[in-house]
């Protein structure tokens, strides 16, 4: 961080260095921080790719759901077929708990862009907590195909495959997720 703090002080319109130290800040769960590089981002330049996403993403972080809904609903009126600002929509839409319409936010993004990395692991999860368990496991079984094994995909689906009395296959998942956690921690 120091030395893209230093990078600012020579050069203070370099907008990459302002989105990486954004990036910085939010990974240390500096949110005010990351904010604020954020906002110095779009005030540079306003189409830098991913600064409003991760502007908006930010914003959840802090529980600051109204505003973060309001950028992404500005992007999605500027270009509905933004795949981001439909995925972040989705977001501020599960922590509004109206799952419904997180649920169809995810699959526009879907019907966007297909490839869309987690985006089943996140329709999955609604479900789960919908109870609606054969969705969710048809979910999580898509990410796990298009984007392989995840400790977390694993853990949902066994989730799923409990709330369904499915107990073997519950069992299977969750033991599939603990060794995946424990080849990941030996990483």
């Amino acid at each position: 961080m120091a030395e893209l703090k230093k990078i600012i002080q020579t050069r203070p319109t370099f907008v990459p260095a302002h989105f990486a130290l954004a990036h910085a800040y939010s990974n240390l769960k500096q949110y005010d921080q990351a904010e604020s590089e954020l906002k110095r981002v779009l005030e540079l330049q306003p189409q830098y790719p991913w600064a409003s996403y991760e502007l908006g993403m930010t914003l959840i972080s802090e529980r600051r759901i109204p505003e973060a809904k309001q950028l992404f609903n500005n992007r999605i009126a500027k270009n509905p077929k933004d795949a981001d600002a439909h995925y972040g929509m989705g977001m501020v839409l599960a922590e509004e708990l109206n799952y419904a319409a997180a649920i169809q936010e995810y699959s526009t993004t879907v019907r966007l862009e297909p490839d869309f990395e987690g985006i089943y692991y996140e329709i999955g999860n609604l479900y789960n907590k919908q109870r609606n368990y054969d969705e969710a496991i048809t979910a999580f079984e898509k990410e796990r195909q298009q984007n392989g094994d995840d400790q977390y995909v694993e853990t949902g689906l066994a989730d799923a495959y409990k709330g369904k009395g499915m107990m073997a296959q519950s069992q299977e998942a969750q033991s599939k997720a603990e060794q995946l956690r424990k080849t990941e921690d030996s990483n």
